[in-house]
């Protein structure tokens, strides 16, 4: 499975790949898992992964306008 082809989102898919495992232990499932389950729980983590993204992208652009107007004296 191809998440990303940059060195972060690299990290990112790595990331997600130990969230899959893990969910593999805590849900303590049958001796065998097919990698269809696997590509399925990659599948529906992702989308957290991504939300995750965008809320740091937004709070970061929130954090930057609030300098910026705190270095213009408006804040």
């Amino acid at each position: 499975m191809r998440i990303s082809p940059t060195a972060s989102d690299r990290q990112r898919a790595e990331e997600l790949a130990v969230e899959v495992f893990g969910t593999i232990w805590e849900t303590g499932l049958p001796d065998r898992v097919g990698v269809g389950w696997l590509l399925a729980t990659a599948r529906n983590l992702a989308p957290n992964e991504y939300r995750a993204r965008e809320r740091g992208q937004a709070l970061n652009s929130r954090l930057r306008e609030e300098a910026m107007l705190a270095a213009q004296g408006l804040a």
